[in-house]
């Protein structure tokens, strides 16, 4: 019976604890967000309420070597506030009540990686236009790849059956 009472006990505090705390989410409002473009970020909680001061941080490219952050801002009353991406790509979206510790990079220290955020959330920043070095990259790929198929349709097609028929006249007759 003892043991009924502390599961019953367990699970209603865990119900009252998660009941209590609110979710909160991160809204781009003239999405979807290109770099180098000023944008407004919007954090509510589930129930449409504004978050105001709780601090944004990004952090582009998450979860690979070549991974940038930078501080964002503090919301308003209002829960918005502006911010302009650098990089296109992934960036994650992270929502602290205090101004996080940075490194150089502008990458999380560890001991702040470590504390648990508020909410995390990740987009898509698209490039502002095409990039240059995929539209060299797609030529020269291209380029190679048709260079290959000419090659190897005029050795199927047209060298080979010459070199048989040259191999035919210089065979002796059949006797």
């Amino acid at each position: 019976m003892k043991v009924y009472h502390c599961l019953i006990v367990a699970l209603l505090s865990l119900w009252s604890v998660s009941a209590g705390a609110q979710a909160l989410s991160v809204e781009i409002d003239n999405a979807p967000a290109y770099n180098k473009q000023e944008q407004t970020l919007r954090v509510l909680y589930d129930d449409g309420t504004p978050a105001a001061d709780v601090w944004l941080h990004a952090r582009y490219y998450p979860r690979t070597t070549v991974q940038r952050g930078e501080l964002i801002c503090k919301t308003n009353a209002e829960g918005t506030c502006t911010w302009t991406p650098q990089y296109a790509g992934l960036v994650r979206i992270r929502v602290d009540d205090h101004e996080p510790a940075l490194r150089k990079s502008g990458v999380l220290t560890d001991r702040e990686r470590e504390k648990i955020p508020l909410h995390t959330q990740t987009f898509s920043i698209w490039f502002d236009g095409a990039p240059a070095s995929g539209i060299v990259m797609f030529i020269i790929a291209a380029t190679t790849l048709l260079s290959a198929l000419i090659w190897s349709m005029t050795e199927l097609l047209w060298r080979a059956p010459r070199r048989e028929a040259l191999a035919a006249l210089n065979e002796p007759p059949d006797a």
